[in-house]
């Protein structure tokens, strides 16, 4: 075991206070938009910063964020195949299994909206880059370390993302429009 000096650790103890006390709501916010339990996201964010705190870069959150981003993923394909093998095992037996409707209410809330309906139609990288750019306010540098690709690379998908989300904002309304207003029948 290597000796850490009671300076070094107190030097560290504090940066790790002032880095989650600043970055923390930011976190929080990231991971609540996107689970149930933004907390277990924020605590394995900073666990991980804690372990990695000697080679983290400036400025700390986009690297947050992606750590963020990859535990969620992580969780996200847990669950599939915990639900994946909870179906096999159901089809094996008598064991029904029982649905659950927190996906049904969700998208008839979001479909309230036409941006939220809009974002429901694009793909998942697409309403990610939106997400980050206007939830988070990352900048483009910031979109191409968090997503993993170069700036240019960001900028160009942060564009095509914008353009097929104003794309599906205007078809939405024009849908809506037509179901409340729709055309007269007969000859005037």
């Amino acid at each position: 075991m290597r000796y850490v000096s009671s300076e070094r650790r107190e030097r560290d103890d504090r940066w790790f206070e002032q880095m989650v006390a600043a970055e923390l709501p930011v976190i929080r916010a990231y991971a609540a938009r996107r689970v149930r339990d933004p907390d277990d996201v924020a605590a394995e964010v900073f666990a991980a910063a804690w372990r990695h705190r000697k080679k983290l870069p400036e400025p700390v959150r986009p690297w947050l964020l992606r750590t963020a981003s990859n535990h969620i993923l992580h969780v996200g394909r847990s669950v599939h195949r915990r639900a994946r093998l909870a179906e096999r095992a159901a089809s094996m037996g008598d064991t029904p299994v029982v649905g659950d409707h927190a996906d049904a209410v969700s998208s008839r809330l979001d479909a309230a909206n036409d941006i939220d309906a809009a974002m429901g139609e694009l793909k998942a990288s697409d309403q990610e880059i939106l997400r980050l750019h206007a939830w988070e306010h990352l900048t483009v540098a910031e979109l191409g370390y968090v997503l993993g690709c170069t700036q240019v690379a960001a900028k160009v998908r942060l564009h095509r993302a914008t353009r097929r989300l104003a794309t599906a904002v205007l078809a939405a309304r024009s849908v809506a429009s037509l179901t409340t207003h729709p055309e007269p029948t007969g000859a005037f």
